[in-house]
């Protein structure tokens, strides 16, 4: 039998096509790594943005048993006995609720109190809605939201600064000529909202500073825990 003359053919994998294979896992192990870590910084913004949805429809289904009003909107009406009015300090009656009523008396919509904490703010949250204070919520609420402006301000973080103060629990008046800005307390200078169409989204400082502008009014009553 005659033996082939032909040159052995390799089957292995020259050195610069191992080094090419090598290359490649590199640059795919780090787009993942990258990927992974912008996921995991942005993950507490996401949940955040979740739970201001679920406000957001927690607000509008309270509105459909309730003639198409909010909780803020009964403030003080003895037929909502939850819902009363806050006292100064001096003892004096508001015209409005502290913040955390209004989640209270939609307990049967929110389901847990758990919605109403970001979980990058340090704030706790309440084991039940009976417990419920201001120090157990994140986010402040408006006053003269209505479904039927879409662009109102139902909810949203409470880490804002209005004309260089950081905003304290109670009513804050925020008019179009103020400056407004997020602090770096929970989101890094920004926040989250949900509007009176119960759509939830993310604003930076000036994406806030624009938004209010196209709110319906030219003074946003807003309440922070």
């Amino acid at each position: 039998m005659k033996r082939c003359k032909e040159s052995d053919k390799r089957n292995g994998l020259t050195l610069i096509e191992v080094l090419v294979v090598i290359a490649i896992i590199v640059i795919v192990t780090g787009f993942w790594f990258a990927t992974q870590s912008r996921l995991h910084e942005h993950m507490p913004q996401i949940q955040c943005i979740n739970n201001l949805r679920q406000i957001g429809t927690a607000f509008r289904l309270w509105a459909d048993d309730n003639n198409g009003f909010y909780p803020m909107h009964y403030a003080g009406n003895k037929n909502y006995p939850m819902l009363n009015l806050a006292t100064s300090w001096l003892g004096y009656k508001r015209d409005y609720a502290d913040a955390y009523m209004y989640f209270k008396a939609m307990s049967n919509e929110l389901a847990t109190p758990k919605l109403l904490v970001c979980s990058q703010d340090k704030r706790t949250a309440a084991t039940n809605f009976l417990s419920l204070q201001a120090s157990n919520v994140s986010y402040f609420v408006g006053l003269d939201a209505f479904e039927s402006n879409a662009n109102m301000l139902t909810a949203g973080d409470r880490n804002m600064i209005v004309n260089s103060n950081l905003v304290e629990m109670g009513l804050v008046n925020v008019t179009i000529s103020d400056r407004v800005v997020w602090s770096t307390a929970i989101h890094n200078e920004s926040g989250d909202v949900t509007l009176a169409d119960g759509s939830a989204q993310k604003f930076s400082s000036s994406q806030l500073q624009k938004h209010l502008l196209v709110t319906g009014t030219n003074v946003n009553r807003l309440v922070f825990p």
